[in-house]
């Protein structure tokens, strides 16, 4: 009798776990979370109304969407290119796998990573003097791990990330599932857009179809109060001049394209204004603008020429037009318009790019000043 006691006892008071395990499991799976990235990257492709943001490493989603493009041009780096856009590079078939490394050495293995799925024509990526300060370096320190497979760990994280927004909106997370369990998918209430994860379902924000970075509408009218230099000397670090070990990580990422004969182009984005000024005339910060100095002198230049690196220098276009920012280190889908149109004018660039529909640039461009986009100019074109 007392064995059968306990028995229940037991049963009583592990049952209302196991429930609670399996309704956050089942919850987690409907609304995104603990899916693989290969699994929603397939749902991506079949679905260019998608947008994919989960708390599982960008780097996955965007290698596994790239293996199923398998593009021409493919522009892979910081998030300072998030805002690059497919339709910008018509008629090559582009992807934006951006938001994937941050650092030279990164940059080498992420690259490793693209070529064992697919050989791209051109690699782009975002080529800015503070990507030499050690500072940097010690920040992206913890993204150094590249690992394909969804591991048990990632499941975990990725669960632990579905709980953390169900306790703090139990309410909004409920009334979603709700909603899902009505229409069979997720929807943003602005565009009609499907949405996959909880970050994009709780903020309607994500991953598109071309790999660029949507901002919800919330980000969008907030970015403004963010477009200053105090904003921007405080994103990026700052060090008395270049690093030498940075110099001999971007040579290995160099000879990497070399040895696969990839046509590699970095691109420095326009940097704010008031930021460029600081960078360029405030003597208390001397100090750390010494690898900006370095950076910009024309031995870097002939640097990167000698290890094959196409090197196009955007930092002062469209500069003093806030609309050519989100927020003062990110140029929007506009600044990489206008940096394009910039380059159009460099023979090299024409060169390597000499089917890029430039005439439809200038249009989206104008279009852009009559309409005051800044944001969204190609909102769905792909």
């Amino acid at each position: 009798m007392k064995e059968i006691k306990s028995k229940f006892y037991v049963l009583i008071i592990f049952l209302p776990i196991i429930l609670f395990l399996f309704l956050a499991e089942s919850s987690a799976w409907l609304l995104g979370e603990t899916i693989p990235h290969e699994k929603l990257a397939k749902r991506q492709k079949l679905d260019s109304h998608l947008l994919v943001f989960t708390q599982q490493p960008y780097y996955t989603l965007k290698l596994a969407r790239y293996t199923e493009e398998k593009p021409e041009v493919v522009w892979i780096g910081t998030s300072r290119s998030m805002h690059a856009r497919s339709a910008m590079f018509e008629p090559y078939h582009f992807y934006n796998a951006c938001l994937t490394a941050w650092t030279f050495d990164q940059l080498t293995e992420y690259l490793k990573l693209t070529l064992s799925a697919h050989k791209p024509r051109v690699v782009i990526f975002s080529l800015d003097y503070f990507m030499f300060a050690p500072g940097w370096i010690i920040s992206r320190k913890h993204q150094n791990d590249f690992h394909t497979n969804f591991s048990y760990d990632d499941h975990l994280k990725a669960l632990g990330s579905f709980l953390r927004f169900s306790a703090k909106s139990p309410k909004e997370t409920l009334g979603k599932l709700i909603h899902y369990f009505n229409n069979k998918k997720f929807t943003s209430t602005e565009q009609n857009q499907n949405l996959i994860g909880m970050p994009a379902i709780m903020e309607q924000l994500g991953v598109r179809y071309d790999g660029s970075f949507q901002l919800s509408s919330l980000e969008i009218r907030n970015s403004a109060k963010n477009i200053t230099k105090n904003s921007f000397i405080a994103s990026v670090p700052g060090a008395p001049s270049i690093d030498p070990k940075q110099i001999e990580a971007l040579k290995r990422f160099a000879q990497l394209a070399k040895e696969n004969n990839v046509v590699l182009v970095g691109i420095a984005l326009p940097i704010l204004k008031d930021g460029l000024d600081y960078l360029d005339n405030e003597k208390s910060y001397w100090d750390y603008s010494g690898v900006w100095r370095d950076f910009n002198k024309p031995e870097m230049r002939q640097l990167f020429k000698e290890h094959g690196i196409h090197f196009f220098d955007a930092q002062r276009v469209a500069y003093h037009d806030k609309t050519t920012f989100v927020e003062a280190s990110h140029p929007s889908e506009k600044g990489i318009l206008s940096t394009l149109l910039f380059l159009k004018k460099d023979p090299e660039f024409r060169n390597i790019f000499d089917k890029l529909d430039y005439a439809s640039l200038e249009k989206e461009y104008q279009n852009t000043i009559e309409k005051k986009l800044s944001f969204e100019v190609y909102k769905d074109r792909f």
